[in-house]
């Protein structure tokens, strides 16, 4: 099975308004040897989302980083303020989701419809409630769970 292929067409069908609403572009496409895992990013000026698969531990990890002033993505750190997850920003405006839902992938073998839903699943969530921080007018603070303002984007 083509996993990065699979991932990649899932995410690009179902994130595609990052690149054809919000002028994203995809800026990441491969398979990380190293970490087992499918990635997909995309970036504009004042966000960068990654999308990883990561196959070992057979999670979905969605991620929305800040980009720092230098142009370039925050880098991932443990407890930074600067990034957080799809399912969090899911879960702060509707917390009878189950997390599971969004992030583990854990079926064997693996069946590409689940995939699917769950890709698709996190892009409607992420679009319905993350709209605004994506054009770069506002972020989610994960550890306050609290949406800011920021006056910045488009």
């Amino acid at each position: 099975m083509d996993h990065q292929g699979i991932f990649s067409k899932y995410v690009r069908r179902h994130f595609s308004y990052l690149v054809d609403e919000l002028s994203y572009v995809l800026v990441e496409d491969q398979y990380a040897k190293e970490s087992s895992s499918c990635i997909v990013a995309f970036l504009n000026n004042w966000r960068h989302v990654r999308l990883i698969w990561g196959l070992k531990d057979t999670q979905l990890y969605f991620g929305i980083f800040r980009v720092m002033k230098d142009g370039k993505p925050a880098r991932y750190a443990d407890y930074s303020s600067d990034h957080f997850y799809i399912f969090s920003l899911a879960l702060f405006f509707e917390p009878q989701l189950d997390i599971r839902d969004l992030t583990s992938m854990d079926y064997d073998p693996i069946d590409p419809r689940i995939l699917e839903a769950k890709v698709k699943g996190n892009a409607e969530l992420l679009y319905k409630h993350g709209k605004e921080i994506l054009k770069g007018g506002a972020w989610f603070d994960w550890q306050k769970e609290e949406l800011i303002m920021e006056p910045q984007g488009f």
